[in-house]
């Protein structure tokens, strides 16, 4: 099967750029990933795709004029959009009289309407970075919403750099030394001893698979208990809480959890078993 994969603006995971990559390695299929920006009628009249994949977060304007005219297999990214979202815009598909095979990303499936695959984020196997060598005692990685306090005895009683990964943010009480995108921050993650989070809820989660992989010792700052349990479903019942005094200590078994069963080569297997056949 032929794929057309338009991508995405996002800075935090690499979701369409691990299935263009890991597609194109599939002997039954192969796959080109261009910006979201590139002329539809003309790449897609060329190219003639039995499948094209687009993002909700940039989802080209004139896609959706040539699907509403033109019978092709869609597949649509939620990114970091909530469910209402996903249901609105599969409304809008609709009412274009576009058929959408499904919509995936990392959301639940039972709180979307439309039909929804769960694709969890995933350690991307194949990610280009910058090499990077120094040493540092800690980051954190903070987002648009971060409490201040929470992170505050860190960043007063220890030498530590401050990371963002939200281009949105707004920085004017906390100034980050390290602005950037997810391949930038995942080449400098085994810089650090210690990487913790302070704010999961403003970015995406693919950035905490890579530092279970790529950093010495990878932490949360929690802002519920909710958020604490899903990640004990997803990598098994490690303490990754950076108060708690039972937090984890050796990362082996965790690192492993993730580079086996959370990898963007076993996702990439899951998205091609959901694709409609010719």
């Amino acid at each position: 099967m032929k794929f057309i994969i338009f991508r995405d603006q996002l800075v935090d995971n690499t979701a369409m750029l691990y299935l263009n990559h890991n597609i194109n390695q599939c002997p039954d299929h192969e796959c080109k990933i261009l910006n979201h920006t590139a002329p539809i009628y003309e790449v897609m009249d060329t190219e003639r795709p039995d499948v094209v994949v687009a993002s909700l977060e940039s989802f080209p304007e004139h896609l959706m004029v040539y699907l509403s005219q033109n019978k092709v297999n869609l597949i649509t990214y939620s990114g970091s959009k909530n469910s209402s979202m996903v249901d609105k815009f599969a409304q809008i598909l609709k009412d274009e009289n576009i058929d959408v095979s499904f919509f995936f990303g990392p959301l639940e499936e039972k709180s979307v309407k439309a039909k929804y695959i769960r694709l969890n984020h995933a350690h991307d196997v194949g990610m280009q970075m910058p090499p990077m060598n120094f040493k540092h005692p800690k980051a954190v990685i903070v987002g648009a919403n971060t409490d201040v306090e929470s992170i505050r005895d860190i960043y007063e009683n220890d030498y530590v750099h401050i990371i963002n990964m939200n281009p949105k943010a707004n920085m004017q009480v906390l100034k980050p030394d390290i602005n950037n995108h997810i391949q930038m921050i995942a080449g400098l993650l085994h810089c650090y001893e210690e990487v913790i989070y302070a704010n999961m809820a403003d970015f995406s989660e693919q950035i905490l698979f890579e530092s279970l992989v790529r950093a010495n010792k990878t932490y949360v700052i929690y802002n519920n208990e909710a958020q604490k349990e899903s990640h004990r479903k997803v990598f098994g019942d490690f303490d990754l809480d950076y108060s708690s005094k039972d937090k984890i200590k050796d990362f082996t078994e965790i690192k492993k959890v993730v580079q086996e069963k959370h990898n963007s080569i076993k996702r990439t297997k899951s998205f091609l078993s959901q694709v409609p056949k010719k």
